[in-house]
């Protein structure tokens, strides 16, 4: 009878550690899918102010070495979005799929804008479409930092560069 008990304890317990798990997700995304919703909405509307109450002052940026994207501060994420709305002004990004924990915020997301030529007049009315990843640390209710992977290739050969292979 002891066996049983132990047994029917060990089962419940498991139960209720997955129960809570999945709780504890559904809590997180409550309390975070708010703040990806105004980050992407500041995206895509251009109002960089909005950062201000989702982004921390000391927020950073990371990206692929050669994007123009990264951000060291709130004030240089701002300049960021603001560039890049002037060269994109029908910018889009939407959300592909979103994964909440109780400290990060995991998406993926695609984005579309028609090159207005500021900077490259050579790609202006040129249409982009290119996907890629963030994880997005979250610290006291703002967002402290963002780790970007982007598929930068296909947006540049979509602007009408080509890739030219090493000579041998």
């Amino acid at each position: 009878m002891k066996r049983f008990t132990a047994s029917t304890l060990a089962t419940i317990l498991t139960l209720l550690a997955v129960a809570t798990s999945g709780r504890a997700q559904m809590d997180a995304a409550a309390k975070l899918k708010p703040i990806a919703d105004a980050y992407v909405k500041a995206w895509n509307t251009g109002e960089v102010k909005a950062f201000e109450a989702i982004v921390d002052q000391n927020f950073v940026r990371h990206t692929s070495p050669s994007s123009p994207a990264a951000a060291a501060d709130l004030d240089s994420l701002k300049r960021t979005v603001t560039r890049f709305r002037a060269e994109y002004p029908d910018f889009h990004v939407t959300l592909t799929e979103e994964i909440y924990t109780t400290d990060k915020i995991a998406v993926r997301w695609q984005w579309s804008g028609t090159h207005s030529g500021v900077g490259l007049p050579a790609a202006q009315g040129k249409k982009v479409q290119s996907t890629g990843m963030s994880l997005l640390h979250v610290k006291n209710g703002k967002i402290a930092e963002e780790w970007v992977e982007s598929d930068g290739l296909a947006t540049v050969l979509q602007l009408g560069f080509t890739v030219t292979p090493p000579a041998k």
